[in-house]
């Protein structure tokens, strides 16, 4: 029997001005090991007879004492604090494309979607990644507010009478058509 092949598990990444999610998708992941340092994060796992194995080295420094873990039954999440505050051009060192990492768009936020202070949502908060818009938006009580109020009163839209034109007898029979193609000037003559 062979030995079992080393995989690189598909790893997404997102960041903050403070922080850096990393998540590998890995299922059911057993035997994870992690070690960072300031400028590497090791990361291992097995499932079954499948072993996964990649090293990240990040473009600027982290905190290796801040790196946090969170398990589900198709991934492992890596929370770590940057070193230094500020926004990251891309993950690692190397600006070599690596086929198995991708942004993590279900986390990513640009720089200017953040606000200075970190905790404090962009414009009005609860709008669910709508910067500017408020939180339980109520299209209903809005319009009301604009003054249209259930937008009853609203006439003009008096339909009665469409489709009421000399069209009664539907469409004619095919070999209606036929004939009547036979008949109008400027059409072929059917050639036989």
């Amino acid at each position: 029997m062979t030995a079992p092949v080393t995989k690189r598990p598909a790893t997404k990444w997102a960041q903050r001005r403070t922080h850096l999610f990393i998540t590998f998708e890995v299922d059911s992941a057993e035997d994870v090991k992690l070690d960072a340092t300031p400028t590497t994060l090791h990361f291992s796992a097995a499932n079954g007879a499948e072993k996964y194995d990649v090293e990240l080295e990040f473009f600027e420094q982290i905190d290796p004492e801040s790196v946090q873990r969170s398990q589900g039954t198709r991934f492992v999440e890596i929370t770590v604090i940057k070193k230094e505050e500020k926004w990251w051009p891309r993950l690692q060192k190397s600006s070599a494309k690596c086929h198995w990492l991708a942004t993590d768009y279900s986390k990513w936020k640009d720089e200017d979607e953040v606000s200075e202070e970190e905790g404090e949502e962009p414009m009005m908060p609860g709008g669910g990644g709508m910067p500017g818009m408020p939180g339980g938006f109520d299209l209903a009580k809005y319009m009301q507010q604009a003054g249209a109020g259930g937008l009853g009163g609203m006439g003009g839209a008096d339909f009665d009478g469409l489709g009421d034109d000399d069209d009664e007898d539907g469409m004619p029979d095919l070999e209606d058509a036929d004939e009547d193609d036979d008949q109008k000037p400027g059409t072929a003559a059917s050639h036989a």
